[in-house]
């Protein structure tokens, strides 16, 4: 068995740091986007005219949506779930209620667009993808 050390705390994109700004996502980071989606450390905000976006970690953003609006990611390597050996990963997407729990498994698009594969070939891919989805068509705020 290979033990991976090169693990790293991934930034979310631009898009996803728009979307949580949207959803009233106000938790401090590290960095920021400014209007441009150019990504810098947070002290230089100071000096930013225009917009800013927070831009936390994958991690960060998952815990305050699950805080916040009790939705869980799992990312799971497909392997694990299947007898098929394979290196890519399946996303489920697990909302909580008081009296019940449901759940949605995230499609990834083959090279045609189509939405049949569910495979991820990254676990960031997969985080993304939910994190996308999840901004985009399960969480609503009030203005």
């Amino acid at each position: 068995m290979t033990i991976n050390n090169n693990i790293s705390e991934n930034i979310v994109s631009f898009e996803i740091a728009k979307l949580l700004k949207d959803k009233k996502f106000e938790v401090h980071t590290r960095k920021v986007y400014n209007e441009h989606g150019k990504l810098l450390p947070f002290n230089h905000h100071l000096l930013m005219t225009g917009e800013r976006f927070n831009a936390p970690t994958q991690q960060i953003a998952i815990e305050w949506i699950l805080d916040n609006f009790n939705i869980v990611i799992n990312v799971v390597p497909n392997n694990a779930i299947s007898s098929i050996k394979s290196e890519a990963y399946i996303v489920f997407i697990w909302i909580i209620y008081t009296d019940s729990i449901d759940h949605i498994t995230l499609m990834s698009e083959d090279e045609d667009g189509d939405e049949d594969v569910t495979n991820f070939v990254k676990i960031e891919e997969g985080k993304t993808a939910a994190l996308i989805y999840i901004l985009k068509n399960m969480i609503k705020t009030k203005s």
